[in-house]
């Protein structure tokens, strides 16, 4: 029920624009450490569509590269499109407003499991520590 997630979930609802709203409120929720109700923003992990250093190849910080998608170089390889992450107009079937009401980061962590699952605070740690891929 967080603000910044009702207010994704409408403007994907009503056509996931490049218009005011996304400018003047989506894009700078992204770059928020505390929108989502977490301690980090989503382009501390999700700044380019090049992976490293962007996790699955998302960049949320402009439109152009959130509607591209994720895992778009990943998935040229295998001659598929990106994922997309907005469907506009389609808010439960966008991968975007799915991952924000579940806060479930990284993939894989089921719902069920204790929000402090092992996986999150070893990725939590690697990224404090620089994410380095070496």
């Amino acid at each position: 029920d967080l603000p910044a997630i009702k207010l994704v979930k409408k403007w994907i609802d009503d056509g996931a624009k490049n218009d005011e709203v996304f400018r003047d409120k989506i894009l700078p929720s992204f770059r928020s450490p505390t929108a989502y109700g977490g301690e980090q923003s989503c382009i501390e992990c999700h700044m380019s569509n090049q992976e490293p250093p962007s996790f699955h190849e998302l960049d949320l910080t402009s439109y152009t590269g959130l509607m591209l998608g994720a895992d778009a170089i990943a998935k040229a390889k295998e001659g598929k499109p990106p994922v997309k992450v907005v469907i506009p107009g389609d808010s439960s079937a966008s991968k975007i407003y799915q991952r924000l009401v579940e806060n479930r980061m990284p993939a894989g962590i089921s719902p069920s499991e204790n929000r402090d699952h092992p996986n999150l605070t070893v990725l939590l740690r690697w990224v404090d520590q620089g994410a380095k891929c070496d």
